[in-house]
């Protein structure tokens, strides 16, 4: 199983938590060092409209990623590569089921294969092929994931927590908003880019304090259209071996 060098945790939980969705910015500043070829205040007040558009555009793309990116239905493959130490990469087919139900199939790399980690609401399941076939079954994340973005948006009211749209980008052959949430400056930074039609999310990557990116988990395709068995995304699904209850 893939982990993190630096916290230990098995990478279908790092990709579970970076489903949370939200990053964060260090603040622009808004004070304009004196200069004697710009205005006393055109520069200062552009700065300060722009970052204020910046944090609305966040708040509204994040709300977006909530309502109908959380409820759409989708399969896609996803590549995961955790970036700290040794490079490490996993692929996984995902289907996404909506609000509170997603799947993901581990195809590449060949120790991985079979894997199958399944969020459901009430818990998280992760069953494990080899070396001895079993089912891990942790907390829910997706449902934890949708309440700490919840608690993210109203925290940025008090600044507490910092949001902003920092962008556009392509992923997976879409166009995508770029939104960043964290804490002051200093703090681990999570990047989201969501889809401008549907809300969906279709890459994040967790950084450090420092800037660097630590883990990233992308679409490179996505189809919307493809049709998905319900079954799939009960625990019963998966294939019988002993369950295991994670701490």
């Amino acid at each position: 199983m893939l982990r993190s060098v630096r916290t230990g945790m098995p990478i279908f939980r790092l990709v579970a938590a970076a489903l949370v969705a939200a990053c964060a910015l260090a603040p622009v500043s808004v004070m304009a060092a004196p200069d004697d070829t710009a205005g006393p205040v055109r520069p200062l007040v552009r700065t300060a409209v722009e970052d204020a558009r910046a944090v609305a555009q966040g708040r509204r793309v994040l709300r977006r990623y909530l309502g109908s990116g959380m409820a759409a239905r989708y399969t896609a493959l996803e590549t995961t590569r955790v970036l700290t130490g040794r490079v490490r990469e996993s692929r996984q087919v995902v289907l996404h089921g909506g609000a509170g139900m997603e799947r993901r199939e581990y195809t590449w790399p060949a120790r991985l294969r079979g894997d199958i980690l399944l969020l459901a609401r009430d818990a998280t399941y992760h069953y494990r092929a080899a070396p001895t076939p079993r089912v891990l079954v942790g907390a829910a994340q997706i449902e934890a994931g949708r309440r700490r973005a919840l608690i993210a948006l109203r925290a940025t009211a008090t600044g507490r927590l910092k949001l902003r749209a920092v962008g556009t980008d392509e992923v997976a052959g879409r166009s995508a908003d770029i939104v960043e949430i964290g804490g002051m400056p200093r703090s681990a930074v999570r990047r989201l880019w969501i889809d401008r039609a549907t809300g969906v999310r279709l890459r994040v990557d967790m950084l450090d304090e420092l800037g660097a990116t630590q883990t990233t988990s992308y679409y490179t395709q996505i189809d919307f259209g493809a049709k998905q068995d319900p079954a799939l995304f009960s625990p019963d699904s998966l294939p019988q071996a002993p369950r295991i209850q994670q701490p």
